[in-house]
């Protein structure tokens, strides 16, 4: 579906009847509100609750919003959703409590879109939910699947838990969180045969863009020394995952490797002798390892992704091979 897109707000006249939907990373939150008209009502749709005391600091209408949407970004202006009737979920409400005509107005908007919408009165404690869930990212931001890590992801959830309980902070349980989203967006669906591949976070390292962990973690970590609580996973995953965006004196890998195969999800009957599998979409061709400007999680040989096969990057290039004899 083609949406119009602009380059910059300056290219674009705000009217009084305009609402303002924030849909960026919580560490890009800062920059987007610069040039946008402080007099029109914003809805926060960041993972984390930092975005929403930011927009208060010069907005006077600032609404939060739960995000649950099962969505892929990879290549520059594609979104793939894969769920259909809803695309997904969200909770609109006044920040920091509240309902009015405007989230009830918004939700309904997004309804007719197609999504599964509610405005509640209680918006900031579905976040907090929703905030010890995606304390597991960037455990599946570096891509390992090991069991093992299922555990470590409880562990940061539990700290999550302790510092919210330490600071007086209410939140909706985990179980009633998931209970509600089950009548949402159902993930499984395809796109063009292939399932998601992984959480926003995941998507964020596989685009080589910042990581959102300093804004989750982080913030726990932060609620954590203020209350007295120890938090040694969380702090842990944000030192592992800012170690990940630092530039290396030592490249590991100057550019990602543009391999022959189409791209496909699953390695599942691709031919086992070597040769390229052109079985799937070869409008898109896989890209594989890191470059120059990846951080430590993707400069591995099974790290891979698809790039359009019109795409030029400096990031991006293929290896010579001489064959002799």
């Amino acid at each position: 579906m083609p949406v119009r897109v602009i380059s910059s707000v300056v290219d674009y006249t705000f009217e009084p009847g305009d609402r303002l939907l924030l849909c960026v990373k919580s560490q890009d939150v800062d920059q987007a509100l610069a040039g946008l008209d402080r007099r029109l009502p914003i809805f926060c749709f960041q993972n984390g609750v930092v975005s929403e005391p930011a927009a208060a600091h010069s907005f006077d209408k600032v609404y939060g919003a739960m995000t649950w949407i099962p969505s892929l970004h990879l290549e520059p202006g594609v979104v793939e959703v894969y769920s259909d009737n809803p695309g997904g979920s969200f909770r609109l409400g006044c920040y920091p409590s509240g309902e009015d005509d405007c989230s009830r107005s918004v939700a309904s908007d997004l309804v007719g879109a197609g999504f599964e919408v509610v405005s509640v009165p209680d918006v900031m404690r579905w976040k907090y939910s929703k905030l010890l869930l995606n304390l597991g990212n960037a455990v599946d931001a570096f891509g390992v699947p090991d069991p093992e890590f299922r555990e470590l992801v409880q562990c940061a959830m539990a700290e999550g838990r302790s510092c919210l309980a330490a600071a007086g902070i209410d939140y909706l349980p985990t179980d009633d969180l998931l209970a509600a989203v089950k009548q949402g967006p159902q993930p499984g669906q395809t796109v063009d045969g292939g399932s998601r591949e992984g959480g926003s976070t995941w998507q964020s390292a596989s685009r080589g863009q910042p990581l959102e962990t300093d804004h989750l973690n982080g913030w726990i970590v932060e609620l954590g020394s203020e209350c007295g609580v120890a938090t040694p996973v969380n702090r842990a995953l944000v030192q592992l995952s800012n170690l990940a965006e630092q530039p290396r004196s030592v490249a590991i890998g100057q550019v990602r490797e543009w391999v022959e195969d189409c791209y496909i999800n699953t390695y599942r009957n691709s031919p086992s002798d070597g040769r390229a599998d052109l079985s799937g979409d070869c409008s898109r061709r896989v890209v594989r390892g890191g470059s120059w400007k990846n951080g430590a999680a993707q400069h591995r040989a099974a790290n891979r992704a698809r790039v359009s096969v019109d795409v030029n990057d400096r990031s991006i290039g293929f290896r010579v091979v001489e064959i002799t004899g």
